[in-house]
């Protein structure tokens, strides 16, 4: 599949940070909470060969979370750090 490869060579040339090495996915499919974020970089789920669409900082309690959605884009909640 295409895609994987394109996922390995971005994270082998260091343009794409691992959402599972980064952090661990939440009892939610396809959300995932991030130990930290680090800025110019794709975030992928190599294992699931899904793009991250999404990363949001919570307003209140400072967590950071990914989404293979839109989900913390535009959400009152959220200050969105990333969006694919």
């Amino acid at each position: 599949m295409q895609r994987i490869e394109d996922m390995k060579r971005m994270l082998k040339t260091g343009e794409a940070l691992d959402v599972r090495r980064e952090g661990r996915e939440t009892a939610v499919e396809g959300v995932y909470e991030l130990r930290r974020f680090v800025e110019d970089k794709a975030y992928v789920d190599l294992a699931r060969g899904r793009y991250i669409v999404s990363v949001g900082q919570g307003f209140f309690d400072n967590r950071i979370f990914a989404s293979c959605d839109t989900r913390f884009a535009d959400n009152c909640n959220y200050s969105t750090l990333y969006l694919r």
